[in-house]
């Protein structure tokens, strides 16, 4: 594959070429920050004994004084396309579960979806949803600040944050570690927290490790996709040596944590969810420091 980029500016991020070939994902280029105020040609050779699709992402830093740009994508001769059904995205998937319309991450899936949104300062991913749709980006290209984290799933339609409730078999009957891993080109926190004092072993399906057992047992939610973080042999109890958390979060107490640590929101599909009502009380006001 054959393309030009153009990527000019102070706040210039990386531009990624991933092939994703059965369920492996795989980054084939990485192009970081200022490459000039011209463009530049570059190439990526793919091999693979199966089907793949090509994914190229761009990223931004800190700011927006940073654009990036493609043109000009072109593949060889021996490329064969094909429209098969089971190698094009969303398939399978339903069509958003975030408020905004879109979704950012685990395209594949039926019960679980990646949703981008910002809040203000810290904030509980087990806050009752104001049922305010917000997003980073909606069909007319506005992005709407959420006033809590849930209300960035799509709340109308039976969308909630995954692990809510506080137990960790809502994770692990919807999704596999694999499917965690690789989830989108981002991070997306859960608000059920992976358990570290005892990180060899196994969180019991039905207990609640979210705001009762919080200060002795569990400590940074967990995070799926590829800019999530592991540490040491064994990295959680959801998948031992396998689960992954969000490492830039130091706050503690009921999966509090500010929308740039989050990255994202993991979404799940309810059909019998009921929004909690909003009521105050020890959880709203544990460990926030």
């Amino acid at each position: 594959m054959t393309f030009f980029y153009h990527m000019y500016g102070t706040h210039i991020g990386s531009l990624l070429v991933y092939m994703r070939s059965d369920s492996a994902l795989l980054l084939m280029k990485n192009i970081t920050g200022d490459q000039g105020n011209l463009w530049r040609k570059d190439n990526v050779t793919f091999v693979s004994l199966d089907d793949f699709r090509v994914h190229i992402i761009a990223t931004y830093s800190t700011g927006f004084l940073g654009d990036i740009a493609i043109d000009d994508v072109t593949f060889s001769s021996s490329c064969v396309f094909n429209n098969r059904k089971d190698n094009t995205y969303c398939s399978q998937a339903r069509v958003t579960g975030c408020a905004d319309g879109t979704r950012e991450g685990f395209f594949n899936e039926q019960h679980v979806a990646g949703c981008k949104g910002t809040w203000a300062g810290l904030s509980s991913l087990r806050d009752p949803p104001t049922n305010v749709p917000c997003g980073n980006k909606f069909l007319d290209g506005s992005a709407v600040t959420c006033n809590v984290p849930a209300d960035v799933c799509d709340v109308k339609n039976k969308w909630r944050v995954c692990g809510s409730t506080g137990k960790p078999s809502e994770i692990t009957s919807s999704i596999n570690s694999g499917v965690c891993a690789t989830a989108s080109y981002g991070r997306f926190s859960a608000g059920i927290n992976h358990c570290r004092r005892d990180v060899c072993n196994i969180a019991h399906p039905q207990s609640d490790y979210g705001c009762t057992n919080y200060a002795l047992q569990c400590d940074e939610p967990l995070c799926c996709g590829l800019e999530c973080s592991k540490t040491g042999n064994c990295t959680g109890a959801f998948w031992p040596k396998r689960t992954q958390h969000t490492l830039l979060s130091e706050h503690k107490g009921c999966s509090s944590i500010t929308s740039s640590d989050a990255g994202g929101v993991m979404c799940c599909y309810d059909p019998n969810y009921v929004p909690p009502v909003v009521t105050s009380g020890w959880c709203s006001q544990f460990f926030y420091l």
